[in-house]
């Protein structure tokens, strides 16, 4: 392991059980900054403390998982004391294809910048915070990069211009690695509370470059609000190319210690659990864990919330997403907090409703809502978004004719989509799912994930049933010299309801004739009587029927769906063509219609109603 040799433990700065220190530049004649104690800062809690890392707080843990966010495709550029990349949450490994994957250290003027003097260790910490893997004690953005950009000495003193050099190097290697730099964390911060940025400050060119680059820049806010005890920002936090990020403690409420302004962003800043190097256990294999308190815990909780919400607005296809867009859906969706001390209200970070801001849903997701796609004769499409892991989008369409959609998905990210009938069943092939329709029938579906979210694309294809002849609107239908091999079926829609009469006229004496409803279930067979087959049975207007013919041989075959008789009335209505219609009152109730005659009891009727619609119709009475 090639560490670099620090000096040894500056006793009045921190030991293991209580530690003063705030990673502060304080700005001399000479544009030096050196680290000054400042407010108590943490209790470096032992492994065995019940400190629990604040994301917690926010149920980041039920957050990544729902909306399968972790970070992943960036890089955050962490300029701070150096990273201690051998932790083995943070990658254990330093170069290309490990976590920490580059760096500088501007003090020593290497390419390693590991997090070994003694006063190191809050680089470390903040990284932790941004992107640590362990199980426990998870960084915001466990899925995320490092870049470690070293601007402290090993005895924990920095320059302003190792600072503005590591800017720079930020701008010109944004776009050196697997995964681009979007984010930058700053924790650390100068003697300074005002609204304004100090005269001396040179670090403006290089953030408002940055910013121009797309790049988040979280800056803690400072510390030295007891010192001060007005509104008012450290510089850089004070910039305004960067977004400032107070601290907030285990209720909600404000940190004393906590600099504040109106510009702030809020998030957790005490008693943070996070990654810290060896030498703060005498040598011992990098892997603890401590507790610490600052705003400069508080602004790594921000960099690696801004990671995830890029990532949340890349995955519903946003471009063009720089630190404006971030921080603006951050204090839209923020809980306004009133801080009694300053009169104030602030903006506390609230990552839930910022991502579920961006991560919206088009479509229903009960059975009560679900998004009609109306009539489906043959084919269309749709796009939608499963954007968590329990989101439920549901269709409904009415099937214009019978026979068998099919659902053929394209799907991004890990998405694996699962689709449902209500109602029914289906089969699924591969990335396709199919399920048997009836033509005037409503059904519904719906899309979510056996696992993972992401985009689809769904065609949804209508077959007409090849094995079913389509008749059309059964009003009245000849069908002349139907060759039947063993078996044939038609399908007719019924246009209004009354009786379904079929008639099989020069037929063999063996053949058969069924009536079947939309579910194909058989509701009637025909009968022989004078050399023909005939059936007669109810149909309900919008309704399906299948005649399915049976035998060997050629038949004619006559549908008729013009007579009705309801409550007492008697409607007769003819075609569009010519009609022959009579009407016989001398023996019961005869009516006849092209030929096919109808037979009621006269006690049955009571009122007859005759329609010739279109034609030269001729009406005959008895």
């Amino acid at each position: 392991m090639n560490h670099k040799s620090k000096f040894g433990l500056q006793k009045q700065h921190f030991h293991i059980d209580q530690f003063e220190d705030r990673i502060v530049m304080t700005a001399n004649p000479l544009g030096e900054m050196a680290v000054v104690p400042e407010i108590v800062m943490p209790h470096l809690a032992q492994q065995g403390d019940l400190i629990q890392f604040s994301n917690d707080q926010f149920n980041l843990n039920d957050l990544r998982a729902q909306y399968g966010l972790d970070g992943k495709g960036q890089t955050v550029a962490v300029i701070d004391s150096g990273i201690a990349w051998d932790h083995y949450a943070l990658g254990g490994g330093f170069g290309s294809g490990n976590k920490v994957v580059g760096g500088w250290d501007f003090a020593e003027n290497d390419a390693n910048p590991y997090d070994d003097g003694p006063a190191g260790f809050h680089g470390t910490h903040v990284s932790g915070i941004v992107a640590s893997t362990d199980s426990t004690y998870t960084g915001v953005a466990p899925g995320a990069d490092l870049v470690g950009l070293r601007v402290f000495t090993d005895q924990g003193q920095g320059k302003i211009e190792w600072v503005e050099q590591a800017l720079q190097w930020v701008h010109d290697h944004k776009e050196a690695f697997a995964n681009p730099i979007t984010t930058v964390n700053l924790s650390l911060g100068t003697a300074w509370n005002n609204q304004t940025v100090p005269n001396w400050a040179t670090l403006e060119d290089e953030l408002a470059q940055l910013k121009a680059d797309g790049i988040f820049i979280s800056v803690a806010a400072g510390n030295a609000f007891a010192q001060y005890n007005t509104t008012g920002l450290s510089y850089p936090a004070v910039s305004p190319s960067v977004v400032p990020v107070a601290s907030e403690n285990a209720d909600g409420s404000m940190s004393g210690f906590s600099q504040r302004d109106s510009r702030v962003l809020v998030a957790p800043g005490e008693n943070i659990r996070s990654t810290v190097p060896d030498h703060l256990f005498s040598g011992m294999k990098t892997g603890q864990f401590l507790g610490a308190s600052g705003t400069s815990m508080a602004a790594p909780y921000v960099a690696g919330a801004s990671v995830l919400l890029r990532e949340a607005y890349e995955f519903m296809g946003e471009e063009n997403i720089d630190q404006t867009k971030l921080y603006n859906t951050f204090l839209a969706n923020a809980d306004k907090k009133f801080d009694a001390v300053t009169g104030g209200w602030y903006s506390h970070l609230n990552l839930d409703k910022a991502i579920a801001a961006v991560m919206h849903d088009d479509y229903g997701n009960t059975w009560n809502n679900t998004t009609n796609i109306g009539s489906l004769a043959t084919s269309t499409s749709i796009a939608g978004t499963i954007t968590t892991i329990d989101d439920v989008d549901t269709f409904s369409f009415t099937a214009s004719q019978s026979g068998r959609v099919t659902l053929a998905f394209e799907t991004t990210h890990s998405l694996q989509a699962v689709v449902k009938l209500a109602g029914d069943n289906m089969q699924t092939d591969g990335n396709q799912v199919s399920f048997d329709v009836v033509a005037g029938t409503q059904y519904k579906f719906s899309v979510a994930t056996a696992d993972g979210t992401g985009h689809y694309h769904m065609g949804v294809g209508l077959q007409a049933n090849s094995h079913a002849t389509q008749v059309g609107p059964a009003n009245y239908q000849v069908l002349n010299g139907q060759n039947i091999s063993g078996e044939k079926l038609y399908a007719i829609n019924a246009e209004r309801s009354g009786i379904l009469t079929v008639l099989g006229t020069n037929a063999n004496s063996n053949m058969q004739v069924l009536v079947l409803n939309s579910n194909q279930n058989v509701i009637a067979n025909a009968t022989m009587a004078n050399g023909q087959l005939r059936v007669d049975c109810n149909i309900k207007d919008g309704e399906t029927c299948f005649i399915k013919v049976i035998g060997n041989g050629s038949v004619d075959l006559t549908m008729l769906n013009l007579v009705s008789l309801k409550n007492g009335v008697l409607d007769v209505v003819g075609t569009n063509g010519n009609d022959q219609i009579s009407l016989d009152k001398s023996n019961g109730v005869k009516v006849s219609i092209n030929s096919i005659e109808y037979q009621f009891e006269s006690s049955q009727v009571r009122v007859i109603n005759i329609n010739g619609n279109g034609g030269n119709d001729f009406l005959s009475t008895t």
